[in-house]
């Protein structure tokens, strides 16, 4: 048996092996496919060079502003009892910055380390429990299945969905489709998920979520439909590949070993070029957003599986008979070596783009209003087309998709940053939400990460990930007050947002930290800004944007008492404005319906990458 499959990779026919025989190319039985990767926190360094002190520098810096703004809004708002500690600890943290390049000229290292420690310990146990007082944004949580689950009925669902109301939750992402199973009675798919049988999971998550003003949008795998983890739970064999692959065994995409399930790996995939598998996915969503009134669809496992340690993925029997017919060659005879894998790997590329456009396009036939969204992994492009085949970055500039939420979990807010930095560059119509996790991290941690994403060029709002791991301690430090959601109101949303950011400025202007050369700059983007919201339209759009470009050019213009304080205010409010000229952006295609590419910088061009073996790092979830 083992032979017969070494036969099939090297071999030029398109015959494919039947699916048990697959099952036996030697993937280990304990799957050690990484899911729910959090990245760890950097060590803390042992001795400070001249790298290193730049780094701690921004790094208790930014801190510093993350803790400074919840402090401003705490005392425009009369509550400076409420953060007496937090302004000491502040008070420090400045003399320490405005000190750490003086001890290091005069060989102090490790004094300057100590402080610098101090100073960061000191901001985190005053850290001030006000930031439910924010300004408007999505703040959405993934509802898992194992949680939907335990409910066992829509009773079991309200305190669920009272805590995440609590925490401030607006938008919910809620497990429909997990493993090829649908929680709700399908018409379409196979069978629905045996645990859930007997009541409606969706229609009673529509129906709490509309109660208590949430969005529901269902959250749906794609191209992903089984999970041997999850075998045992449902009483079926290791080997189960899932109800959709067993009642369609000839969709199932394959490795160059002719394995459904990659090594290391726990989850089949589809054919991604499958004409028949395709339309299967698109019906299945379309009675989803038909059947229920639900506000988006959220799709996951839009992508091809990990590849890595020279086990490509995609040569189901569809994929490779569509290649063989466009170029003449027979994928599975190609190397990474080769001139032509590049083109394999663009067509791969292809094939998950194409299918986003057209869930986009089909379901908004039926439903104009719906907000179509992707959890996406937010790793450098080159790689990430290589090993995956997710192009997200196309998907944003081309308008196929309203929200793109970035996988980004780590243990603390530095990882958290590192993590973001490839969705920076992109300037696109869309809303970009980063993912924070609730694994292995603290409620001071996680709020911090909040405030971080807040102070982010990617500051539309977060999705914490997940309802499982959420600490009841967490859900006061989180409630928010309502506000306009940003993609369904953006241009009253932006307004909200630059209302608040002008108060925090003319704040410090009014207590000498600051100096605006031009406070009617100022003025000018509100006038703009309002017009725009009361009366959107391109002449009102155009205007705003050039008040935005202005009063972003004048920033550089602005003095502070502190040095240090130049760079990193600059650097957040910079940041800020952009998160407001994304919404401009995103508000400009879908209320005044300009071309998402007239709005969209053109994508960098990518090098043709050589082959890099890398061990898998993340997955999405169980």
């Amino acid at each position: 048996m083992r032979r017969f499959l070494s036969l099939i990779t090297c071999c030029s026919a398109l015959a494919v092996p039947p699916l048990a025989l697959a099952q036996e190319g030697g993937i280990p039985l304990e799957s050690q496919d990484p899911t729910n990767f959090v990245l760890p926190a950097r060590p803390i360094p042992r001795s400070v060079n001249t790298f290193q002190l730049r780094r701690m520098k921004q790094q208790l810096g930014e801190l510093v502003e993350r803790v400074r703004a919840i402090v401003i809004l705490a005392q425009i708002q009369k509550q400076d009892s409420q953060v007496l500690g937090a302004v000491k600890a502040l008070q420090f943290a400045e003399t320490v910055l405005g000190q750490l390049d003086g001890w290091i000229a005069q060989g102090q290292g490790e004094l300057a380390r100590t402080q610098w420690l101090q100073a960061q310990e000191l901001l985190w146990q005053n850290y001030p429990a006000l930031a439910a007082q924010s300004k408007s944004e999505v703040r959405a949580m993934w509802l898992d299945r194992e949680t939907i689950v335990a409910a066992r009925g829509e009773a079991g669902l309200v305190p669920i969905f009272e805590r995440m109301r609590a925490a401030g939750v607006n938008l919910v992402f809620f497990e429909t489709v997990n493993a090829g199973y649908p929680i709700y009675p399908s018409r379409v798919a196979p069978q629905q998920n045996p645990l859930t049988r007997g009541w409606d999971p969706l229609a009673a998550a529509v129906k709490l979520a509309k109660e208590r003003n949430m969005e529901l949008h269902p959250w749906v795998w794609v191209f992903a439909v089984g999970n041997r983890r999850h075998n045992a739970i449902l009483g079926q064999p290791t080997g189960y590949l899932g109800p959709v692959l067993s009642a369609y065994p000839e969709w199932a995409n394959r490795d160059n070993r002719g394995s459904v399930i990659p090594p290391r790996q726990d989850k089949p995939f589809l054919d991604h070029a499958h004409p028949q598998a395709r339309e299967y996915l698109l019906r299945l969503f379309e009675e989803i957003v038909t059947r229920y009134e639900v506000d988006g669809l959220h799709l996951d496992y839009i992508r091809y599986p990990f590849q890595s340690g020279g086990v490509p993925y995609g040569y189901g029997s569809a994929s490779r008979q569509i290649y063989q017919q466009l170029t003449g060659i027979d994928p599975l005879t190609l190397n990474p070596g080769q001139p032509e894998w590049q083109n394999w790997t663009e067509w791969r590329t292809e094939q998950v783009t194409s299918f986003v456009t057209t869930v986009n396009q089909r379901l908004k036939q039926k439903r104009p209003e719906l907000v179509l969204s992707t959890a996406v992994f937010a790793y450098s492009r080159p790689s990430r087309l290589y090993r995956l085949q997710q192009d997200w970055e196309t998907w944003a500039v081309t308008g196929a998709v309203d929200m793109v939420v970035l996988m980004s979990y780590a243990e603390d807010t530095q990882g958290l940053q590192d993590l973001l930095k490839p969705a920076i560059p992109v300037s696109a119509p869309v809303l970009f939400l980063p993912g924070i996790s609730l694994m292995r991290t603290t409620p001071t941690a996680v709020v911090d990460q909040v405030q971080a994403v807040r102070n982010s060029s990617l500051g539309a709002g977060y999705v914490l990930f997940a309802m499982s791991h959420l600490n009841g301690q967490l859900e006061p430090l989180l409630q928010q007050p309502a506000a306009p959601l940003p993609h369904r109101q953006p241009f009253q949303n932006l307004l909200q947002r630059y209302q608040a950011q002008e108060q925090e400025w003319l704040f410090l202007a009014e207590r000498g930290q600051l100096t605006i050369p031009d406070r009617q700059a100022l003025q000018q983007v509100t006038v703009a800004l309002t017009q725009l919201a009361g009366n959107p339209s391109e002449t009102h759009w155009q205007t705003a944007r050039s008040a935005l470009e202005a009063l972003e050019r004048d920033l550089d213009a602005w003095q502070h008492p502190q040095p240090w304080q130049s760079l990193v205010r600059t650097t957040t409010w910079r940041a800020r404005l952009k998160t407001l000229d994304e919404l401009l952006l995103y508000g400009a295609r879908v209320r005044l319906k300009i071309p998402a590419t007239a709005l969209s910088q053109p994508l960098p061009s990518l090098p043709r990458p050589r082959p890099v073996v890398t061990p898998n790092p993340i997955s999405e979830r169980p």
